[in-house]
């Protein structure tokens, strides 16, 4: 499952002449087109379509009853920096099924 950041209602940060809304969302479409190809026998969902607004904890229940493998949350930020850094931060894990 990717999540790109924003929504209709958060434009998320402005980055150059854009929004993060917008980058992310194009990110992860072309993300999943490509793991698709790669991989035909998995299946990437995109928690939102451009328009949509998205409720707090929304996408996370989305996830749980999905039961998907892997939740990737994409956020892009302006780096003034040559070689910029990737952020990770761990997520609890849901066990049992």
């Amino acid at each position: 499952m990717l999540d790109p950041a924003g929504d209709a209602q958060y434009a998320g940060r402005r980055i150059d002449d854009s929004f993060e809304r917008g980058l992310t969302l194009r990110c992860a479409e072309q993300l999943k087109q490509r793991l698709e190809q790669l991989f035909p026998q998995i299946h990437v969902v995109l928690t939102r379509l451009p328009g949509e607004t998205v409720q707090p904890l929304q996408n996370a229940n989305f996830a749980n009853r999905l039961s998907v493998d892997l939740y990737l949350s994409i956020h892009f930020y302006h780096e003034t920096a040559t070689k910029p850094e990737l952020l990770s931060t761990p997520m609890p894990i849901k066990m049992g099924k």
